[in-house]
């Protein structure tokens, strides 16, 4: 019998830790490529802090700019809106851990509880908003709820954390079903383990407010509580050109990080020995027809969800003889290459990183563990003005290349790999295939990911027939004859979200259950 009573033929199976000269090898050059990255990480963070302590000229550069010490930090403080925007970003963050910790938890329980047959489906429709465009996804509950509610500053401190919630349940979810999949009894107190990991890792990174879906919502009626310190720096640093405070600004989100990620690794780490024990069942055989059909059916009940408001309205869901002609299919390969480009750099790095995972002393995990959590907070911010001007001075600005550079790195895909790396260790199912798996699988997530949640605008890349999502940001934001309508708005916008679903289904299809996992490579994009 398996958790749930059904008859299975699932057997016990011991943990195993691998041992050997190939696991030291590993483990060795892992910990090296770590050293690596912390120290590229911190030479970032000193650049960024040593903009931050001059007034920084883009034609003079940082050598021919002024010193001028604290004086952007006093500015910073000085500015009205400076303190607003930090209270935000820790109300967001406190608000979206504690909804997504709800929302996952109560989901995740009603999920265990139904038929085997039909909790793929659920969890399968749960994580497919994960690789929804942001620009998509926000404009979606726009038209739902109406433009008026998105204006009250009062309403959007709840409707904001609540919404983006919803965009990262399928983590949590997702996490639990194929936890519930891996071991013999139930453990009862799963989906409160499940959503706890996520609420933590969430506020682990209180410092980073989901530039992506929260610039959507962000306009100058709600921006007392929408403003994040992650739209502070975009503003600051672009519109204003206040470069000096931007970089401070940044500053204060890595510092914020710093020390809500110290004070949350220990708890962390002691919550997911705590969902990941058990005695394992051995692994099913993979029924890929049963796939399939819980794909299709996801697939048309989330296109049901997505369009019903819009048949409600009766909106006319076509596109226009103007629109109908755009050759979307050529940017979309463009845009997946570049953000494929940048996902297979990102899924190298991850892997070199992941491996020091693998070892039995608890000594060298914690201490890979501290190295990566370091450079996860020091990578984790959006927008650092150091790296915009390192693109600027090796002439990627205007290019699709940005879009690799900028998405070249992810910590989220080392924690990913690891996680799933030490569950097929502690089967002693570690092998080569398995290890190019997930691999392979990550690739597809991170690109999926890349794709939709990279804000190309950021980067300017003014030509938006290289990115279909740039195309649809113009025209939503357009005037006159470029504004779509309602329809439009949402018949485009769904397809230009359909590559980043079907790498994520194809994903799905081929990955054994445990590697799903890999899905929370897309935290906190």
């Amino acid at each position: 019998m398996d958790q749930l009573g059904s008859k299975t033929a699932y057997k016990p199976v011991a943990n195993k830790q691998p041992e050997g000269l190939e696991i030291r090898i590993i483990t060795l050059l892992s910990l090296i490529f770590l050293g690596l990255g912390l120290a590229v990480a911190l030479i970032f963070f000193g650049r960024e802090l040593l903009f931050s302590l001059k007034d920084y000229k883009i034609f003079a550069g940082l050598s021919g700019s002024e010193w001028i010490g604290f004086n952007n930090y006093l500015a910073l403080w000085d500015t009205p809106s400076f303190l607003t925007v930090v209270r935000n970003t820790i109300f967001f963050n406190l608000l979206f851990a504690l909804t997504g910790f709800a929302l996952s938890a109560a989901a995740g329980s009603a999920m265990l509880a139904m038929p085997a047959a039909a909790r793929q489906t659920v969890v399968i429709l749960t994580v497919l908003p994960l690789f929804m465009p942001a620009e998509v996804y926000g404009n979606w509950w726009i038209h739902l709820l109406g433009s008026q509610i998105f204006m009250d500053e009062s309403a959007m401190r709840f409707l904001h954390p609540a919404i983006s919630a919803v965009k990262y349940a399928g983590i949590p979810i997702l996490l639990m079903y194929v936890v519930n999949r891996l071991y013999i009894r139930r453990d009862a107190w799963l989906p409160l383990k499940g959503a706890g990991l996520f609420a933590l890792a969430a506020l682990a990174l209180i410092g980073n407010g989901l530039f992506a879906i929260t610039s959507v919502f962000n306009n100058p009626m709600n921006t007392g509580t929408v403003g994040t310190m992650d739209l502070f720096s975009m503003q600051t640093g672009f519109y204003q050109m206040q470069l000096g405070m931007s970089t401070g600004n940044n500053v204060m989100q890595l510092l914020l990080s710093l020390v809500s990620m110290a004070l949350l690794l220990y708890p962390l780490h002691k919550l997911y020995k705590a969902t990941f024990q058990g005695e394992q069942a051995e692994r099913p055989a993979s029924d890929y027809g049963a796939r399939a059909i819980s794909l299709v059916l996801a697939l048309g009940c989330f296109a049901v969800i997505y369009f019903l408001p819009y048949w409600a309205a009766g909106d006319k869901l076509s596109l226009s003889a103007e629109l109908g002609k755009l050759s979307l299919v050529p940017s979309a390969i463009v845009f997946i290459v570049m953000c494929g480009a940048g996902a297979f750099a990102s899924v190298l790095a991850g892997a070199a990183m992941a491996g020091a995972f693998l070892s039995a002393n608890r000594a060298i995990v914690w201490c890979a563990a501290v190295m990566l959590a370091l450079i996860t907070v020091l990578t984790s911010q959006p927008l650092l003005m150091s790296n915009y001007v390192m693109m600027n001075e090796a002439g990627l600005m205007n290019t699709v290349f940005a879009i690799a550079v900028a998405t070249s790195f992810s910590a989220a895909v080392a924690w990913a790999l690891a996680a799933v790396w030490r569950l097929e260790a502690a089967r002693g199912e570690m092998t080569a295939v398995s290890a190019l798996s997930a691999i392979g699988g990550m690739l597809l997530i991170q690109t999926a990911l890349n794709y939709g949640n990279v804000t190309p605008s950021l980067l300017y890349l003014t030509d938006p027939a290289k990115s279909p999502l740039l195309l649809y940001v113009q025209l939503v934001r357009g005037s006159g004859a470029d504004t779509l309508s309602a329809g439009e708005n949402g018949l485009f916008g769904f397809l230009i979200s359909m590559p980043p679903l079907l790498l994520a289904a194809v994903a799905y299809m081929l990955l054994p259950k445990r590697q799903l996992l890999l899905v929370a490579g897309g935290m906190k994009l």
